[in-house]
């Protein structure tokens, strides 16, 4: 399922076929020891669904960019419907969501849950009166990891590559010793808020912006994070420039 999307996506581009968030996830002087070890880091990366966007051909080649030798990668999507061009190497994890909107295990599950009946109110109040859709979807997808698969596995680095459920998961679902937000979009100008997120954000171990100028305003909005702010131009590699040449 590739949905049409604008994630209002902003970012800085740097044509290279090996990632510099590798050398970001772990320091450099790190990497042949790694390579020369049958110990891998163990490096889980969440995104919402595939969709025609910025956002989503940034993953593919941040993912395609990854040194497998080094990395032993897990993706998992909130709904997945195939690889999206993501090499063989990487391992796509069942997707995220597991319920059924309108089973009734589903929605007796949520009608006794408070949290869930309250996040449901605010939904309909910033859709429909707000019409604020981004603030919406920050509320309702708290709610929404809650119901999403377990993982059991203990991971050295997490990341969600989006904000709303990915983060919500890495945050308060996924076991990690440190845990990335990534940043595609112009935090301030998007419709969030930046009270819905703020636990989240405390939480973090670090937050990856794709654009200088959408980091630096975040910076001086929110100094609190100023040790936190890591800039990571987004990959783009020469494979993915001559398929898409070749369409």
């Amino acid at each position: 399922m590739i949905k049409n999307v604008d994630d209002s996506f902003c970012g800085e581009s740097e044509k290279n076929d090996k990632i510099g968030a590798t050398n970001y996830l772990i320091p450099t002087q790190d990497s042949v020891k790694y390579k020369n070890s049958t110990k891998k880091i163990k490096l889980l990366v969440c995104f919402i669904q595939a969709h025609i966007g910025g956002a989503m051909t940034s993953l593919v080649n941040f993912l395609n960019a990854l040194d497998t030798d080094i990395y032993d990668v897990d993706v998992m999507f909130y709904e997945n419907d195939g690889r999206h061009g993501i090499k063989e190497s990487i391992n796509i994890l069942p997707q995220g969501k597991i319920h059924k909107s309108f089973t009734l295990s589903n929605i007796l599950q949520k009608i006794v849950s408070p949290a869930y009946i309250w996040a449901a109110m605010q939904d309909v109040y910033y859709k429909n009166i707000k019409h604020n859709r981004r603030k919406a979807i920050q509320i309702m997808s708290k709610q929404g990891c809650k119901y999403s698969r377990k993982l059991d596995k203990e991971y050295d680095v997490a990341v969600a590559y989006e904000f709303t459920w990915c983060m919500n998961y890495v945050i308060t679902r996924v076991k990690a010793r440190k845990k990335i937000l990534w940043h595609h979009l112009d935090f301030e100008k998007s419709g969030m808020d930046f009270k819905v997120d703020e636990k989240s954000l405390d939480t973090a171990d670090a937050l990856v912006f794709v654009s200088k100028e959408c980091m630096n305003s975040y910076g001086q909005k929110h100094p609190k994070y100023i040790n936190k702010l890591n800039f990571v131009p987004n990959i783009l590699s020469s494979d993915y420039v001559r398929a898409k040449g070749d369409e």
